[in-house]
């Protein structure tokens, strides 16, 4: 008989007389999939048999009585069904709950052998087979009892490895007896430190799209901050960041690796980006807590968001937006129902400035620079953070040839309409079909008037000094937790609004006491 694995994206099962086969969860819901995991991670599943295979419907397993009678969910009690109408049974390989009714899942789940529509918005989905069919054809083919469909030949799970689960180290930990709340606790983002206000920190989450130099950004940036005294963390949300320059707080890749989505789900580097992004969103509990612990550890810490680089998940893709929203709400109560915590978690009231970085070349040439300031003006309107733009690598731009403008003129982004220019006397007929759409583009632009550049040379201290007291006027952090100091702020990197005297004054104080001063000042915006 041979012994074989069932390889679940995130458990292994090991099975006698089984081969391999996959399966990726679908996240688009809590309960279901954190049932499983925490089951997996507590070795519940280790043992249990295939107690009913029905060909051409189902397998059945998770009782460990056998009987298919009973099985327990980590809450000691049966949780509700979760739907979505995207989610159907409708091919071989579909992995759902299993239940007698409903609102009565436990630990009990059934793979399909066929297309079963008679099954959905019935039975919750949350996993589906992508690999290794011969195994699933070899248990359908196993011979059963004729009235109760019970394999004649126990099949049984040997064994449980977990992979990357973010939601159990073991059972007993996780999970103690319901009536202590502790489960509910940690189901609310892990930790009592985050309070009604959030974690109240300050950050920067550093965007850009690829070779923009984020990651050497977020090096510098950390070293710099440090230099004057800052306790930073800094936060690789960048599952394809292989070599890290700076000394990693959170770092992604311990809850989720690109190369091993991209591996399991067939799927390119793009594809497997955004599928990281929406499994951390999914699984945002795990980010919660262990920010919660740094602000433990240090409580007046800064952070810093190393991002990815795929542009879509910041101009039009939700999930970076869901993810931030998450991250810069504030916590409330309301009350809750029998099987509710009381306390809803629903941001941890971080306060972030935007860092977006581009590479100062695409002021070498009109059209590369209209599309970077349409997409910082995207990226802007989509993520509604405070926005420090930046033109990066600007010791570099030389190396381009002669720009047609001055710098002024690209970081203050003045009269657009002399790029279009620019471009109708190239009398490229390529370039003179999109006429009117620049013409409309940089109406767009200069109508919303948001987007304005600062420019960064990595190793030029005033450089980053002057970013810096950008950032830290955007998101409030020399002003203190004050709203309306912060609200000021939040106008003052938009609009250009002056702050007043006694802010500047406030400014001034914060930075220049007892710190060393750097190179002077230099005003690209003058």
């Amino acid at each position: 008989m041979l012994v074989g694995l069932i390889v679940f994206y995130t458990a292994v099962l090991y099975i006698p007389y089984l081969l391999l086969y996959k399966l990726v969860f679908f996240f688009q819901f809590a309960r279901v999939p954190q049932n499983f995991l925490a089951l997996c991670a507590s070795d519940y599943y280790k043992g249990c048999i295939f107690h009913r295979n029905i060909k051409g419907f189902i397998v059945q397993t998770g009782d460990p009585t056998g009987t298919g009678k009973n099985g327990q969910s980590i809450w000691k009690k049966k949780f509700k069904d979760e739907f979505h109408e995207s989610l159907r049974h409708n091919a071989r390989g579909i992995v759902s709950m299993a239940n007698n009714g409903p609102d009565s899942n436990g630990s009990q789940f059934f793979i399909t052998y066929s297309k079963q529509t008679m099954l959905d918005m019935k039975y919750s989905i949350f996993a589906k087979v992508i690999d290794g069919w011969n195994v699933l054809d070899e248990l359908e083919r196993a011979p059963v009892e004729e009235k109760t469909y019970r394999p004649l030949t126990d099949i049984h799970i040997q064994d449980v490895t977990t992979h990357a689960n973010p939601f159990a180290d073991s059972f007993d930990e996780l999970f103690p007896e319901p009536n202590q709340g502790a489960f509910f606790d940690w189901m609310a983002f892990g930790t009592s430190s985050i309070s009604r206000g959030g974690l109240g920190l300050f950050g920067q989450l550093v965007i850009g799209p690829p070779g923009s130099g984020k990651t050497t950004y977020c090096a510098a940036m950390a070293d710099f901050l440090t230099n004057l005294e800052r306790k930073v963390h800094v936060v690789n949300l960048d599952p394809a960041n292989d070599t890290l320059p700076y000394c990693c707080s959170v770092d992604l890749s311990d809850l989720i690796r690109l190369e091993e989505v991209m591996d399991y789900l067939s799927l390119g580097p793009n594809g497997g980006l955004i599928y990281c992004m929406e499994y951390l969103y999914t699984n945002r509990d795990w980010l919660a807590d262990r920010l919660s612990k740094l602000k433990q550890k240090d409580p007046k810490c800064y952070l810093i968001f190393d991002c990815p680089g795929q542009v879509e998940l910041y101009t039009h893709h939700p999930v970076t937006r869901q993810l931030i929203a998450y991250l810069t709400q504030k916590t409330h109560q309301i009350p809750g129902g029998k099987d509710e915590s009381a306390t809803i978690v629903e941001g941890l009231g971080l306060q972030l400035t935007a860092v977006h970085l581009v590479d100062s070349h695409y002021c070498s040439d009109p059209g590369k620079f209209i599309s970077c300031l349409l997409t910082s003006l995207s990226t802007m309107l989509q993520l509604s953070l405070p926005h420090v733009n930046i033109l990066s690598k600007a010791d570099l731009i030389e190396q381009f040839g002669e720009l047609e403008f001055n710098l002024d003129y690209f970081t203050e982004v003045l009269d657009l309409q002399y790029l279009v220019d620019k471009i109708n006397k190239n009398n490229d007929p390529f370039l003179a079909k999109y006429e009117r759409l620049n013409q409309a583009l940089i109406s767009i632009i200069q109508d919303q008037s948001l987007v304005q550049f600062l420019l960064l040379d990595i190793q030029n201290m005033s450089h980053l000094e002057r970013v810096m007291r950008y950032a830290d006027r955007a998101n409030g952090y020399v002003f203190g937790p004050d709203e309306q100091r912060n609200l000021q702020a939040l106008m003052h990197s938009a609009s250009g609004v002056e702050l007043t005297p006694d802010w500047i004054g406030l400014a001034q104080e914060k930075y220049m006491s007892g710190v060393k001063q750097t190179e002077p000042d230099i005003d690209f915006f003058s």
